[in-house]
Parts: structure tokens; sequence; C-alpha cells
């Protein structure tokens, strides 16, 4: 069973980019394509219909409308229900990348969707 929140952990350790409706994610062997909410150096949330346990590693690939596409391990960290009054029931799964050096890959990712002008995503 997974482990369920009441709540999102309002404390972060690395800024978050919105990047909803520009990058998809999919844990390997699975079709269940998931919305990426947010980004940081160091983790994504995603919205799913399905719960995620804390603590599980698995391989997820990451896709832009544009075909880009990379395959990366990560952990959950969290999974909460969206609260009733969402668009749609599901859950908000939180996934810290499991590569030290993945920093340098999640700034390739923000490259990959682009710049917002006169915006710093990491400051």
């Amino acid at each position: 069973m997974a482990h369920l929140q009441k709540v999102p952990r309002l404390s972060r350790r690395e800024q978050r980019r919105d990047v909803r409706g520009r990058l998809m994610a999919r844990a390997k062997d699975t079709d269940l394509a998931m919305p990426v909410v947010d980004l940081s150096r160091g983790g994504f949330a995603v919205e799913s219909p399905k719960p995620a346990v804390k603590g599980t590693v698995c391989d997820m690939t990451f896709r832009t409308d544009g075909g880009w596409c990379r395959l990366l391990s990560v952990r959950v960290t969290h999974c909460y229900a969206l609260p009733p009054k969402a668009l749609r029931p599901g859950f908000r799964i939180g996934y810290q990348f499991v590569d030290a050096g993945v920093a340098m890959t999640t700034l390739t990712l923000v490259c990959v969707l682009g710049p917002q002008p006169d915006v710093d995503p990491w400051s």
C-alpha cells in the first residue's frame, strides 16, 4: 500500500519550476504517462491516477512534446491524495533524482523546455 501524506511538504531545498503541459514522465515498463508538475535540481513532482510507495526506486523516462527523451533513476519521496476539488482524482507524487550528478541533466531539461523571459528558474 502507498504511504500517503495528508498535506504536501511546504519547505523545499531547491526552488521548483512549473513545467505543466511541457514534460511527461513514464515509469519504465509501464504505459502510464504522468504530467510533470514542477522540476528542481534535485527532483520533480507528477500527478498520477495511481499512488506510489515512499522509498521506491525506479527508472523514469522523460519526454517533451518535441520528442526529446531521457531515462533517469528516481526515488519516491512523498505521495499524497489530491484534494477533492482537483480537476481529476489522483495523487501528487514527489521524486528525487538518484544520480548525484543529475543536476546537469536537470539543467539540460530546463534548456530543452526553453527559457522564460526575465525569469531565472534557479534563483
